[in-house]
């Protein structure tokens, strides 16, 4: 069943630990009208990134294992899987991130629908406490789909 194009989806899950903190993982879903093979050039090029994410000053490229920083040096990883057209697996750090805290992962699955493209991100091993990055980043991720659109066209 395909949705309407303001239609999102966001679901969380805490992920349990022993003996202190939990990590938690979260997704969210939308659907944009343009080709999934465009938006995975857009995420992985300084120029595309920093359009779809309203300027936000940005170096990444479409190398499996290269280094990036993205949002004006406040997320730094490493792209660990890329698969054109289809999926990007990357290890994320935030300045907030503590010494203590693992990388966490984000995950962008492009799954073509008619007119465009579902793009589902998964945020997983975010550290815990650090909420803001579910709720602030899945309405980032939500509020760059115009900007989206804009860039890589429908």
């Amino acid at each position: 069943m395909e949705r309407p194009a303001s239609a999102a989806m966001l679901a969380v899950r805490t992920i349990g630990k022993r003996g202190g903190a939990m990590p938690f993982e979260f997704s969210v879903s939308d659907f944009i009208p343009a080709r999934a093979q465009d938006i995975y050039d857009a995420w992985l090029s300084s120029n595309g990134h920093e359009k779809i994410t309203g300027g936000q000053k940005a170096q990444i490229s479409a190398q499996e294992g290269a280094a990036f920083t993205v949002w004006n040096g406040y997320i730094t990883g490493r792209n660990l899987m890329l698969e054109p057209g289809r999926r990007i697996v990357q290890s994320w750090r935030t300045t907030k991130f503590t010494d203590a805290d693992a990388d966490s992962q984000i995950e962008v699955v492009l799954q073509p629908a008619t007119g465009g493209t579902t793009v589902t991100v998964r945020h997983s091993n975010v550290p815990d406490g650090h909420t803001s990055y579910r709720d602030g980043e899945g309405g980032v991720i939500l509020d760059v789909r115009q900007q989206a659109v804009e860039t890589v066209g429908p």
